[in-house]
């Protein structure tokens, strides 16, 4: 139940934030491709691998991927602007 209320939602914002902004050029349009793509690649894996080894796995790897994630969101955006 969880993946049939979480994609449709995650599908919405993508849907949302591209019908609001423009891409100023080719690295906005690919870079938001690429990092929706990656999100929904990084979403399957997490559904379907296995647990983490230990709790300290756990949070570097939360640490390490949300920083990761932040940056490349940051960059994709600043190569986008809104639409009047």
């Amino acid at each position: 139940m969880t993946v049939a209320v979480e994609v449709p939602l995650y599908l919405a914002g993508l849907w949302v934030y591209y019908s609001v902004t423009r891409p100023r050029n080719r690295a906005g349009r690919y870079g938001f491709s690429f990092l929706a793509t990656a999100l929904l690649v990084i979403y399957a894996g997490n559904l379907m691998g296995p647990p983490p080894p230990s709790v300290t796995a756990l949070w570097t790897a939360a640490i390490a991927g949300s920083v990761i994630i932040l940056a490349a969101a940051l960059w994709a955006d600043r190569h986008r602007e809104a639409t009047p």
